[in-house]
This record gives C-alpha cells, structure tokens and sequence, in this order.
C-alpha cells in the first residue's frame, strides 16, 4: 500500500505555514519562521525550510497560494519567485502541484491557525483547556478545539 500524502502550504518569506495529510486524514502542522533572519537571507532560509519539509515527507500532490496583487510591489516580486521556487521544486521531483485561489482557500485548512492552536494547545493545563471549550462554544468553534485537543 502506497501512502498518500499531501501537503499544504500557505507561503511567505517570513512565516509558512504548512499541512500535511497521509491517507486522508490529518498529520501534522507548523510554521516556517523566518522572521528573525537577516532580510538579506531570509528568502534563500525560506526556500530551504520548505524544500526540507517536501523532502521529509516526500507528498505526491502539493497545494500553494496563488499569488495575490499586493500594494507593495518588491513583496509581489518575492512572493512570485517564492512560488515559482516551489513550482520548480515541485516539477523536478515529479509532484502534482495545484495554485489555489485565495477565495478557495477555505476550503482547506487553515494552516497558520493549526500551527499556533497546536503550540498554544500543548502548553496549557486541563483547567484551562475546559475553559477554552467552553468559550469556543461560546462561540460556536468547538469543532477546532476538539480536533485539535485529540490529535496531541
């Protein structure tokens, strides 16, 4: 049996996010910080951070961002070569590779958010984590919570 695997990425040359699946279900999740790096570097660290998480798990399908018009444009001209990187990436290792629109982004998760909820999740105590549940009850987000909670 083959695994499949596919991952996600919402890319950007100071913070990825990034999801992975296997089979179906949910993996894992996390953040590719490079926010700290000298803005002289933090372009190469960034595309060697996400070609390290395409190696480790080696997906058959991968899912990026499209490339949105931005105000600025030095950020549009990065943000275009961070894609074209992972495309590059992508068609050398033979991966499909699909650019989803950012409207259709809620179709899949919502990487960023796992990341931080999975780190903030790990740090607290029960206490605090049914008080957490009930709020996003509250809230009406206690799904989230849940899915989170039983996959640490």
């Amino acid at each position: 049996i083959i695994d499949t695997i596919f991952i996600r990425l919402d890319q950007s040359t100071k913070l990825t996010g990034y999801c992975v699946w296997q089979n179906g279900e949910y993996k894992t999740s996390g953040l590719l910080d490079c926010q700290k790096t000298d803005p002289l570097f933090r372009f190469d660290e960034m595309v060697k951070k996400i070609f390290k998480i395409l190696d480790d798990y080696e997906p058959i399908v991968v899912y990026i961002e499209d490339t949105a018009m931005q105000r600025n444009a030095k950020v549009l001209k990065e943000l275009s070569q961070l894609q074209g990187a992972i495309i590059g990436y992508c068609v050398t290792h033979e991966i499909d590779i699909h650019i989803i629109k950012t409207r259709v982004l809620y179709l899949f998760e919502i990487t960023i958010l796992q990341a931080f909820l999975h780190q903030f999740l790990l740090q607290l105590d029960i206490s605090s984590m049914l008080f957490l549940f009930y709020l996003f009850d509250q809230l009406k987000h206690l799904d989230l919570i849940y899915n989170y909670y039983f996959l640490l």
